[in-house]
């Protein structure tokens, strides 16, 4: 389980950053501004967030996976922040969709 709450919001977009296997820069550099600017971190101090990803990232590798992180994640949360972390890890997972990193092309029906 993660050690704080704002673990716990944090874990969320470690995960989503690193399901193509790599975070980006730009992946880091919006997880760095969602917690710089978003009230729900006001006391988190910045320093320690390659330690979260770190903890995040043994968690990922361990026996639950991703969906071990994220069923932590929840655990410790309050149902109104749960919405908030999923919120911010779909923020972090828009910054390749943004830079045109990635390309999802849905076929249309031949009906």
């Amino acid at each position: 389980m993660p050690n704080s709450v704002h673990d716990a919001l944090i874990h969320p977009m470690i995960v989503a950053a690193s399901l193509d296997s790599q975070i980006s820069e730009k992946e880091t550099v919006r997880i760095q501004g969602l917690i710089g600017r978003l009230p729900i971190f006001p006391a988190f101090d910045p320093s320690r967030l390659t330690a979260v990803a770190n903890v995040c990232a043994d968690k990922l590798n361990g026996p639950g996976g991703p969906d071990q992180v994220i069923d932590d994640a929840i655990a410790a949360l309050l149902p109104k922040l749960q919405d908030a972390a999923y919120a911010v890890a779909v923020d972090v997972t828009s910054v390749d969709l943004a830079s045109g990193a990635r390309r999802i092309s849905v076929p249309r029906n031949a009906a």
